[in-house]
């Protein structure tokens, strides 16, 4: 879908405040099951828009 809409991985990533990496890895269905931290601990911005 996103390549469809000619969207690159870094402008996905930056709407949905994560890294280009983890939209590459879901989209490449290659996501390991071990729980990832929680955003607090990486700095990252959480996934829910407010």
């Amino acid at each position: 879908m996103r390549q469809s809409k000619n969207l690159t991985l870094t402008a996905a990533a930056q709407h949905l405040g994560v890294w280009p990496a983890t939209i590459s890895t879901l989209e490449r269905g290659t996501a390991e099951t071990t729980t990832s931290p929680t955003p607090t601990a990486t700095g990252s911005k959480p996934l829910d828009r407010q």
